[in-house]
């Protein structure tokens, strides 16, 4: 899921727990139906002591997903997310975030994501369905 499009970086929603003010303030990068993010995931976000939680692995699967369709200044929200967790991600492991548009049907958007960790590749993978919000104004 590479790109070798110039990316730009995306515009933060003040109040996402993902990308705003108060949760982990990710910046996301993309352009064209793609985006991308890093991170080391910071301590509090376990399940077991030293391992990701499964939780916290779908969140970010799922927002980059829905930056993907923001690079089109589309607002979205999650109909379907289903996701195929491949290796456990250990504390202080650097993750890459990937998502990108496969589709659309109508009001909806179809989707592909991954993360991948250094030295593992890809440690989960996700596919989700987004629907168009209405236009504010």
């Amino acid at each position: 899921m590479a790109s070798n499009r110039q990316l730009s970086k995306l515009p933060p929603y003040p109040s996402c727990f993902v990308c705003g003010n108060k949760g982990l303030k990710l910046d996301f990068q993309g352009t064209d139906g793609y985006a991308e993010a890093e991170l080391i995931p910071p301590p509090g976000f376990e399940g077991y002591e030293g391992w990701l939680h499964g939780g916290m692995t779908a969140t970010l699967l799922d927002e980059v997903m829905a930056k993907a369709v923001s690079t089109w200044e589309e607002e979205v929200v999650t109909a379907r997310l289903e996701i195929r967790y491949r290796l456990p991600i250990e504390r202080g492991e650097r993750l890459k975030l990937k998502g990108k548009v496969v589709g659309k049907k109508g009001k909806v958007f179809l989707t592909r994501g991954e993360v991948t960790a250094e030295g593992k590749g890809i440690v989960a993978q996700a596919e989700g369905r987004y629907i168009l919000l209405p236009r504010r104004g």
